[in-house]
């Protein structure tokens, strides 16, 4: 019987989660930044800094959070930052 052994371990489920954090938060925070800033598609004026801060926050923290799931078996092993 002959196995085949793959010398890439296979992607753990933190890695999946991972991305599709990471690729939703980019994409969240690039779409509405082009659709405020560029487009002009949503317009706020009343406490416009705090509106966009929650707007563009949300989509940096689902990035962040995507890269620290797939950065963290590597920490967890003791790999350098």
């Amino acid at each position: 019987m002959l196995l085949a052994v793959s010398s890439k371990p296979a992607p753990s489920r933190g890695n999946h989660v991972g991305m599709a954090l990471a690729a939703s938060g980019l994409a969240w925070t690039v779409l509405s930044l082009v659709d405020m800033h560029l487009l002009g598609g949503i317009e706020v004026a009343a406490a416009s800094t705090v509106v966009e801060l929650v707007v563009h926050g949300t989509g940096l923290a689902l990035l962040s959070t995507g890269v620290a799931l797939m950065r963290a078996p590597a920490l967890l092993r003791g790999a350098p930052a």
